[in-house]
């Protein structure tokens, strides 16, 4: 079971975000192995803080902090791209960006290259783990791929529309 809020707000240049999830809140046991352990509630938060310095181009700082089991992670990064202006192609923005994970208190253990491209109301994805730690030595290659697709449902949100009409 995963539970999870989010905030995002709309301030003409500044768009902020905000949000909070709790994974494994049912307690499902891990039956990998032969013994079968009950997974530790994970809980994950996020901060953007999108900011657009033309009418197009935005930069967005952003950072993730998660925990589990006494294990946290911090990932930092910033992305910056172009918002699209209505188009026949459904193209609504292209973005990159670079990130680095890392616990609290051990150094940087990756550094995450990012991409990705929205069409309409999915935003699709790609990203690339360079791993920075020691365990790169115990490991053939020296990262991953991660592929990504989310989809935003339009708003449900009413818009006040003024309809003038003549009367006689």
């Amino acid at each position: 079971l995963i539970l999870g809020l989010a905030w995002a707000g709309n301030f003409g240049k500044f768009r902020p975000e905000v949000g909070i999830a709790g994974f494994h809140l049912n307690g499902p046991k891990e039956t990998f192995f032969s013994q079968s352990d009950k997974i530790p509630v994970k809980t994950v938060g996020h901060l953007s803080l999108k900011t657009f310095v033309t009418k197009t181009v935005f930069v967005d700082p952003n950072f993730l902090i998660a925990s589990q089991a006494g294990a946290k992670n911090l990932i930092l990064g910033i992305n910056g791209g172009i918002k699209f202006r209505p188009n026949d192609f459904r193209l609504t923005n292209v973005w990159a960006g670079a990130a680095t994970r890392n616990g609290f208190s051990e150094n940087s253990d990756a550094v995450i290259l990012q991409a990705g491209i929205g069409i309409a109301n999915f935003d699709f994805g790609a990203s690339y783990d360079v791993n920075t730690s020691a365990l790169g030595a115990g490991i053939t290659g020296n990262g991953t791929f991660e592929f990504s697709i989310l989809f935003t449902a339009p708003s449900t949100r009413l818009i006040k529309t003024k309809i003038d009409s003549e009367r006689l």
